[in-house]
């Protein structure tokens, strides 16, 4: 908390990224938790685009109905059984759903003046394309919140590029559920 007023201090924005926003309940409650944020919330499902639309309404949240990853590029959603809750996607040059660049959309609100504060990330095993190259942007966040997806997709090594990423930086972490909080040591 004390960097989220350190931001507000500086008169600046604070930046929280929602990757895998489903239908908006973590964005309520980062922005509950973090009024003066400036959240984007991606989500790849049209369907759960337009509930995560209708819940974070009147809310500092700038919604993107794609998929996120190392590059820009399209990606086909994929439905494992799992319905609104577990879709997948996978690059397919022939897809209907774009693919953001994590780099290129940072990048475009640190020079609006934002300030990267939090990142989750939940994207049912696309943290393998995620953290598979341009990885620079892990540190700018001091709090970074994931899902990792092993359990999900045993035998393809989705949690690979994030573990052998996040081992190249000075940061601790904490385990609660399914979820690993990595707090970045300054």
């Amino acid at each position: 908390m004390d960097y989220y007023h350190s931001i507000l201090k500086q008169g600046k924005t604070p930046l929280i990224i929602d990757a895998g926003a489903n239908i908006g309940a973590s964005v309520v409650w980062f922005m509950d938790t973090y009024p003066k944020s400036h959240i984007i919330a991606i989500e790849p499902d049209p369907d759960n685009a337009r509930l995560l639309r209708s819940n974070v309404a009147g809310l500092d949240v700038d919604i993107r109905e794609a998929a996120v990853g190392a590059e820009d590029g399209l990606v086909s959603l994929i439905d494992p059984g799992n319905g609104e809750w577990g879709y997948q996607t996978t690059t397919d040059p022939n897809g209907m759903c774009p693919r953001l660049s994590i780099t290129r959309l940072i990048n475009e609100k640190m020079a609006l003046d934002y300030v990267p504060f939090l990142i989750k990330i939940d994207i049912e095993g696309g943290e393998d394309n995620l953290f598979g190259a341009s990885t620079s942007w892990v540190n700018l966040f001091p709090l970074l919140i994931i899902e990792l997806h092993d359990w999900l997709l045993p035998g393809k090594n989705t949690s690979l590029n994030f573990i052998r990423r996040i081992g190249q930086s000075k940061r601790d972490f904490v385990y609660n559920s399914e979820n690993v909080f990595s707090f970045r040591n300054e």
